[in-house]
């Protein structure tokens, strides 16, 4: 860091030398290129150690608080090739009414996606209570067509293939968004 700082001073003292006191940027596959690629060590700290889990299903999600925002952090074991693929195809997704991926990692045979947090419950949840009424019922269904409208929308179009009330959660002003991305597939549209 002190080079840095000497390269600096040495740049604004002799203009005509220009050197660059940045670090590298390290390289990421440019169809990546705008979802930040987190360290694990950052996943596993904003975590507490994936010590909140918040799903009961096979995959593991995490809740955590990473960089200002809360956060639930999806673990993937054994992630194959797809993986990018994957990142690639929910990278594109934005829209009200879908959970939005902030950023994806990596460590040893895991994979990681880092989706917004959707603190409100599941439709699931809000099905076994008796004061989820007709009108929110239907308001609910339709932000979860909306969401998966707007994903076969758009080229390629990303078919979510899991759709359940477990998958469509709600935010804390009770917007449901479509989630649960892990059976999600693009397909490639010609013409």
């Amino acid at each position: 860091m002190l080079t840095q700082v000497v390269e600096g001073v040495r740049a604004w003292i002799s203009p005509g030398e220009r050197r660059s006191c940045r670090r590298p940027v390290p390289s990421q596959p440019k169809q990546l290129s705008g979802l930040a690629p987190y360290p694990y060590q950052e996943l596993e700290a904003c975590t507490w150690q994936f010590s909140q889990r918040l799903s009961s299903g096979a995959v593991g999600v995490y809740r955590g608080f990473l960089r200002g925002v809360d956060v639930a952090v999806k673990v993937l074991e054994d992630a194959d090739g797809s993986f990018y693929d994957e990142v690639r195809a929910l990278s594109r997704l934005r829209h009200p009414n879908l959970a939005r991926l902030h950023g994806w990692g990596t460590h040893e045979h895991k994979s990681f996606l880092v989706f917004e947090l959707l603190a409100g419950g599941s439709l699931l949840e809000r099905l076994e209570r008796k004061e989820f009424l007709w009108q929110q019922r239907l308001r609910a269904a339709a932000q979860a067509a909306a969401g998966l409208t707007y994903m076969v929308s758009i080229i390629p179009r990303i078919f979510h293939r899991d759709i359940r009330p477990a998958n469509v959660l709600f935010d804390r002003s009770g917007t449901a968004k479509m989630a649960g991305y892990g059976e999600s597939g693009a397909v490639k549209v010609s013409g």
